[in-house]
């Protein structure tokens, strides 16, 4: 089975970069001028095997204009990044994302890979929680890997230990669509206070999350 679900994967993979569904943020990126960088020397907190020695990326999250003059920003949306091996691993493309919290019922929704289709589905549970905010899905493609990026707006008990009142909390993954032998993944918050204001940083991390190339060359 797991075989015919890489297939079914290697066959839906195209050449093009994108998110589906399109996000319509109305921002002129051509205006912008980010600057490319290499992941490993842009984020000195990645976690990573030698798989992800090169993550090349076009950077549009930059917090100010002082940040594009070659010095990196204060915070990224994204604060914990991992490389996983695919051998068995079913985080990458097989349960996707699961928002349940330890010792409490589990949440209403999922995300989980889709074998016929070849992409990434929210799947709906028991809603135990009334108040539960819908999760939002997206399919992404980049020059040489495909995934997934869902953003949750919950709230749940250790973001109230934290004091987090609000969040836009993201996870993505993207696999390498040569060997699919492991995949970047990453976690973090898209809303991110600047100057006394919570500003979000969905739309530019989207662009640049389609750009991302991944190399262990």
């Amino acid at each position: 089975m797991k075989n015919i679900s890489l297939t079914l994967f290697l066959l839906s993979l195209n050449c093009y970069s994108g998110v589906i569904p399109t996000l319509n943020y109305h921002i002129d990126f051509s205006a912008i001028k980010p600057i490319s960088l290499n992941l490993d020397t842009a984020t000195p907190f990645v976690r990573q095997s030698t798989d992800c020695d090169k993550v090349y990326f076009t950077d549009y999250f930059f917090l100010g204009k002082e940040s594009r003059n070659g010095e990196l920003p204060l915070k990224y949306p994204i604060t914990d990044w991992q490389c996983l091996l695919m051998d068995g691993d079913q985080e990458s493309y097989g349960l996707g994302y699961d928002p349940s919290v330890e010792g409490e019922k589990p949440a209403n929704q999922i995300v989980s890979y889709d074998e016929k289709s070849g992409t990434w589905k929210i799947v709906n549970r028991k809603p135990y929680h009334k108040d539960e905010k819908p999760l939002q899905l997206f399919n992404v493609t980049s020059p040489n890997a495909k995934g997934y990026m869902v953003v949750d707006e919950n709230i749940n008990k250790y973001d109230i230990q934290n004091g987090i009142t609000q969040k836009k909390g993201v996870k993505f993954c993207l696999i390498e669509n040569q060997k699919m032998s492991y995949a970047l993944c990453g976690e973090g918050n898209l809303l991110i206070n600047t100057n006394g204001k919570e500003m979000d940083f969905t739309p530019y991390f989207f662009k640049s999350l389609e750009s991302m190339t991944l190399s262990n060359k």
